[in-house]
């Protein structure tokens, strides 16, 4: 959220961060799941990544929002969905 990233793929791997910041503690997975994948598809070609945490947020490419994931995940909770 608050440092650029240039993440270099192929050969030669590489990750580089341009500045740095005091984050939260979050993990991010970039999964290539298939063009024609319907969202059940997705979720399960990435259940790998997810392993056994019942509680996950999950986006497309292009999904672009200002969301405040803490307020959204307490509802969710506070609503017995999880």
């Amino acid at each position: 959220m608050t440092s650029n990233v240039t993440l270099r793929l192929g050969r030669k791997p590489d990750l580089k961060f341009h500045n740095h910041h005091g984050e939260e503690d979050w993990m991010v997975t970039l999964a290539d799941t298939g063009e024609d994948t319907m969202t059940a598809g997705r979720i399960r070609r990435i259940k790998s990544f997810i392993g056994d945490d019942p509680e996950f947020f999950l986006t497309y490419g292009d999904g672009v929002g200002n969301i405040d994931i803490a307020a959204s995940l307490a509802f969710h909770r506070q609503h017995g969905k999880n």
